[in-house]
């Protein structure tokens, strides 16, 4: 209730800890208190973490090659010579696509990687719906937003 679910549930030795205590408070047998302590502290740590992840840094490189594309002449050319898409035509769809393929090689956390790939994906949906609803496209005059899907 009130959460948002990504798809992926950590899997790291200090998560499954967590998890084991969180079925012994259902068994009576732990504090919440400790519980709470526990999860913020592997949640400080993994924060702390964020910018030396690939999977971040891949992400945020991937956001930035949008933002320049669009400043091109060509954005679709751009895109294309940078293998951010394939073949003929943009949709906000195909980006969207793009942004989870996007150098997916790259990753020492598969929590982070899920994360940042979803992020992106939020990012560039909400972006699109607000500037939709607005009367202005994803792209520049000249890009058909509905060329492919």
């Amino acid at each position: 209730m009130g959460h948002k679910r990504y798809g992926y549930l950590p899997k790291s030795k200090i998560w499954r800890e967590i998890v084991r205590e969180m079925g012994a408070y259902a068994l009576g047998q732990q504090d919440v208190l400790t519980i709470a302590k526990n999860t913020l502290s592997n949640v400080q740590k993994q924060y702390s973490n964020f910018e030396n992840d690939p999977s971040i840094k891949t992400t945020f490189e991937f956001l930035l090659h949008i933002a320049q594309a669009f400043k091109q002449q060509d954005p679709v050319r751009y895109l294309r010579e940078n293998n951010i898409v394939e073949g003929e035509g943009v949709s906000v769809f195909k980006i969207t696509r793009a942004a989870i393929n996007y150098k997916t090689e790259e990753v020492a956390s598969h929590e982070y990687q899920a994360f940042a790939k979803q992020a992106a994906a939020s990012a560039l949906s909400s972006w699109y719906k607000s500037h939709l609803e607005e009367g202005r496209g994803f792209f520049h005059e000249g890009v058909d937003f509905y060329s492919s899907i």
